[in-house]
């Protein structure tokens, strides 16, 4: 009997605690909205409303609050919902890291994901880089070939190129084969032979070639430059009674050496070896005072590009002028260098002087005409 009136007695008191709870919580919603909406009515509704101290009591026992002040208010549901997602987070940049050993250090997450950035920055950076340098190298090559097919299409171009092959067989052959001919006789004898069959082909190229410089002597005239006005400077002046005389030593060079070459090729009657010495170093001779004005004429512009860029104000002029000064002294070296190889056809001091020097002067300038033709042509 006592049992049965004791859980009885605890069914009403779990009842009345739940509906305590209730009123509670509703009021207090209630309070909170009225709160919000409206500041007249939410005075209104701040009056106190009497609660059953059984009810408090209960209820705070039932939900586990208490209210001395180091209570903490419950986590909202959307505090809880982010920090869950950051978790989450964490946990799968660890994971692609390979660092989930680290979680119980933040400052160690926070070091490797910064430094596997980076790393992957770096990396697409490099990338990047390589892609780049390989773009504009191919674009650099493509445009040197390009250039270089400019210089075969035309006549002078391939008598460089073939002069320079001519000359690289020569100095082969005096570099490997001059000490040892005996025992390399047949290899010597081949690469004889091509730096011969080079030198017949250029002079097959240049066939022709004195109706350049007929070309050259009427131009002269059309502008006026056969004539020697007042006020210029006594080299100018010998440069422009030069300009002429050049160009009729420039075609008689060039018909002596059509003759030798159509000898050669069987085209003329075979000339008698006392004339074909003779039409050879009249061509030498003329080719020797050739190199003589041009150097002159050389000189005097160098001398005049010197002063132009001295004088020059406008950086982009005066880079222009020291670009155009240092093909002049390239120009220079060349005359040169040609200088050095014929002489030694004009005075005859084939044996006196080692073969190498004319082989070494004739490869180089044949490699600095080809460079001149590639910058004027670039």
């Amino acid at each position: 009997m006592m049992d049965g009136f004791q859980d009885q007695n605890i069914s009403v008191n779990i009842a009345t605690i739940f509906i305590g709870t209730s009123s509670i919580m509703v009021l207090q919603s209630e309070s909170s909205n009225a709160s919000v909406t409206s500041p007249q009515r939410g005075l209104a509704s701040a009056t106190p409303i009497a609660i059953p101290n059984e009810l408090k009591s209960n209820s705070l026992m039932l939900t586990g609050l208490s209210r001395s002040p180091s209570a903490r208010p419950p986590p909202s549901p959307s505090s809880i919902l982010v920090s869950t997602v950051d978790d989450r987070k964490g946990v799968v940049q660890r994971a692609r890291s390979g660092t989930l050993s680290s979680t119980a250090n933040p400052n160690n997450h926070n070091s490797h994901s910064n430094a596997s950035d980076k790393h992957s920055c770096n990396s697409h950076a490099s990338n990047n880089c390589t892609s780049q340098t390989a773009m504009s190298f191919s674009k650099s090559l493509l445009f040197r070939v390009m250039v270089f097919r400019k210089i075969l299409l035309i006549n002078d171009g391939r008598d460089k190129v073939l002069k320079c092959a001519q000359y690289a067989a020569k100095l082969l052959l005096w570099l490997y084969f001059s000490k040892d001919s005996k025992t390399h006789s047949i290899t010597q004898t081949q690469a004889s032979k091509i730096a011969s069959h080079f030198s017949l082909a250029r002079k097959i190229i240049r066939l022709g070639h004195w109706l350049e410089p007929i070309n050259d002597h009427m131009n002269l005239s059309k502008e006026g430059l056969l004539t020697i006005p007042k006020g210029l400077s006594l080299g100018d002046q010998h440069v422009r009674m030069m300009a002429p005389l050049n160009a009729w030593i420039g075609i008689l060079n060039d018909i002596a050496d059509d003759v030798i070459c159509l000898s050669k090729m069987g085209v003329l009657p075979q000339l008698p070896e006392k004339w074909l010495q003779r039409t050879t170093a009249i061509s030498d001779r003329c080719w020797y005072a050739s190199i003589f004005i041009d150097v002159h004429a050389g000189y005097h512009s160098m001398l005049e590009l010197h002063r132009k860029v001295d004088s020059a104000s406008d950086p982009v002029q005066q880079q222009v002028l020291k670009d155009k000064l240092f093909m002049q002294r390239v120009s220079m070296l060349k005359l040169a260098m040609d200088f050095a190889f014929c002489s030694i056809d004009v005075f005859h001091l084939g044996d006196k002087v080692d073969d190498g020097l004319q082989v070494v002067t004739g490869f180089t300038a044949a490699l600095l005409g080809t460079f001149k033709l590639y910058r004027k042509l670039k």
